[in-house]
Protein backbone atom coordinates (compact mmCIF):
# COMPACT_ATOMS: atom_id res chain seq x y z
CA UNK A 1 0.00 0.00 0.00
CA UNK A 2 1.55 2.95 -1.03
CA UNK A 3 1.52 6.31 1.38
CA UNK A 4 -1.34 8.00 -0.69
CA UNK A 5 -3.61 4.99 -0.03
CA UNK A 6 -2.71 4.97 3.60
CA UNK A 7 -3.22 8.48 4.20
CA UNK A 8 -6.54 7.83 2.01
CA UNK A 9 -7.71 4.65 4.11
CA UNK A 10 -6.97 7.09 6.89
CA UNK A 11 -8.94 9.45 6.89
CA UNK A 12 -12.19 7.76 5.39
CA UNK A 13 -11.57 6.00 8.54
CA UNK A 14 -11.14 8.98 10.31
CA UNK A 15 -14.63 10.54 8.94
CA UNK A 16 -16.75 7.00 9.66
CA UNK A 17 -14.99 7.70 12.98
CA UNK A 18 -16.56 10.65 13.37
CA UNK A 19 -20.11 9.75 12.27
CA UNK A 20 -20.26 6.87 15.30
CA UNK A 21 -19.26 9.55 17.46
CA UNK A 22 -15.69 7.51 18.16
CA UNK A 23 -13.67 10.69 19.26
CA UNK A 24 -11.44 8.59 20.78
CA UNK A 25 -10.21 6.65 17.68
CA UNK A 26 -9.78 9.81 16.04
CA UNK A 27 -7.64 11.49 18.74
CA UNK A 28 -5.65 8.15 19.49
CA UNK A 29 -4.64 8.75 15.55
CA UNK A 30 -3.50 12.42 16.51
CA UNK A 31 0.12 12.97 16.38
CA UNK A 32 1.57 16.17 18.60
CA UNK A 33 2.29 18.39 15.29
CA UNK A 34 -1.35 17.43 13.68
CA UNK A 35 -3.35 20.70 12.46
CA UNK A 36 -6.95 20.45 12.19
CA UNK A 37 -8.10 23.78 10.85
CA UNK A 38 -11.32 24.88 10.45
CA UNK A 39 -12.57 27.52 8.14
CA UNK A 40 -15.05 30.02 8.07
CA UNK A 41 -15.51 33.50 9.07
CA UNK A 42 -17.86 34.33 11.17
CA UNK A 43 -18.52 30.39 12.75
CA UNK A 44 -17.28 30.01 16.12
CA UNK A 45 -15.33 27.12 15.86
CA UNK A 46 -12.82 28.60 12.88
CA UNK A 47 -9.51 28.43 13.63
CA UNK A 48 -6.86 25.99 13.65
CA UNK A 49 -6.64 23.14 16.46
CA UNK A 50 -3.17 21.49 16.66
CA UNK A 51 -2.18 18.34 18.44
CA UNK A 52 -4.60 16.05 20.32
CA UNK A 53 -5.70 19.28 22.83
CA UNK A 54 -6.52 21.43 20.37
CA UNK A 55 -8.55 18.25 18.31
CA UNK A 56 -10.00 17.52 21.37
CA UNK A 57 -10.91 21.10 21.79
CA UNK A 58 -13.04 21.50 18.15
CA UNK A 59 -15.00 18.01 19.25
CA UNK A 60 -16.01 19.47 22.43
CA UNK A 61 -16.82 22.55 20.28
CA UNK A 62 -19.03 20.49 18.34
CA UNK A 63 -20.71 18.09 20.05
CA UNK A 64 -22.01 20.97 22.49
CA UNK A 65 -23.88 21.76 19.07
CA UNK A 66 -27.52 20.97 19.23
CA UNK A 67 -28.08 19.01 16.08
CA UNK A 68 -26.02 16.41 14.39
CA UNK A 69 -26.88 17.70 10.98
CA UNK A 70 -24.63 20.88 12.61
CA UNK A 71 -22.09 18.50 13.45
CA UNK A 72 -21.60 16.92 9.93
CA UNK A 73 -21.80 20.46 9.04
CA UNK A 74 -18.92 21.71 11.22
CA UNK A 75 -16.70 18.25 10.37
CA UNK A 76 -17.19 18.90 6.53
CA UNK A 77 -15.30 22.45 6.78
CA UNK A 78 -12.84 21.19 8.70
CA UNK A 79 -9.51 20.61 7.02
CA UNK A 80 -6.68 17.68 8.30
CA UNK A 81 -3.13 18.11 7.65
CA UNK A 82 -1.46 15.15 8.03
Amino acid sequence: MTSTSTSVELVKDLYAAFGRGDIGYILSHDSPDWQWTNAGEGIPSAGSYTGPAGVAEFFHWITSLPSRTSHRRAFRTATINI
